[in-house]
């Protein structure tokens, strides 16, 4: 297991910016109860039935804190995630699944409570903007000199 906690991954059809490490994600994965092997270089995740706990992240990531959530939410029991990433993403994630029925307090915080719920409900969401993207169309726009229109 510690030879794959050094590892790094690189998704193929994913991120551009190169290889990145997952073990903030497997580590959060573990917490919950999962077990993790790996094997020709893919990650196999498996348990019978995830267990809430309590996730500690050694700094803040969006992916890991994301996948934290998403992996709780419909698991009985209450999950607490500590140095949670504090983006608007998460936030966002949060205000989401909390109109789908799901009860998550603290995104925005370093400290984010999951209470689980049985199943999600469908229903309609605007996802806010993505802000890496409208930097980059701010600075091609700089650097053309373009008129950025809305």
């Amino acid at each position: 297991m510690e030879d794959l906690k050094k590892q790094h991954f690189h998704i193929q059809d994913g991120c551009d910016i190169g290889a990145r490490p997952i073990d903030l994600h497997l580590k959060a994965f573990e917490s919950l109860g999962i077990n993790i092997s790996e094997n020709t270089g893919y990650i196999k995740c498996k348990c019978d039935k995830i267990e809430p706990g309590k996730i500690h992240f050694d700094f803040p990531s969006v992916g890991a804190t994301e996948n934290a959530i998403l992996a709780a939410v419909l698991t009985a029991g209450e999950t607490t995630i500590v140095n949670a990433a504090m983006e608007p993403e998460i936030v966002d994630l949060q205000n989401f699944l909390n109109k789908l029925g799901a009860k998550i307090v603290g995104a925005g915080t370093s400290e984010i409570i999951i209470q689980g719920v049985s199943s999600l409900k469908s229903s309609g969401y605007k996802i806010m903007p993505d802000r890496i993207e409208a930097g980059t169309i701010l600075c091609a726009g700089a650097v053309t000199r373009a008129e950025i229109l809305h």
